[in-house]
């Protein structure tokens, strides 16, 4: 069942919507960031969390998205994670 307003969720005329679009319409976005950083440094998700200092599922959902938009790969090495397991180290497809 879908939910239905009684008016539109998104108003073209609005403060609120215009103030939104402003502030979101130069703001670089958490997959381009990681996408930044494996520009010339190749890392593993856990070493992309901690240098950004940011959760670690939220740095293997943007290496997916990457992933399925073609622009990383495997580079054929591994890292060691904190829990002694072997972790694909990144890089930006060339």
């Amino acid at each position: 069942m879908q939910l239905e307003l009684d008016y539109k969720a998104y108003q073209r005329n609005s403060d609120t919507s215009k103030s939104a679009w402003e502030n979101k319409k130069n703001k670089v976005t958490l997959k381009e960031q990681v996408y930044d950083l494996l520009l010339n440094n190749p890392l593993a998700n856990h070493q992309i969390a901690d240098t950004m200092e940011i959760q670690l599922s939220s740095v293997c959902a943007r290496i997916r998205e990457l992933q399925l938009e073609d622009k990383i790969e495997d580079s054929g090495k591994r890292a060691l994670s904190k829990y002694k397991r072997e972790c694909v180290i990144w890089q930006r497809k060339k």
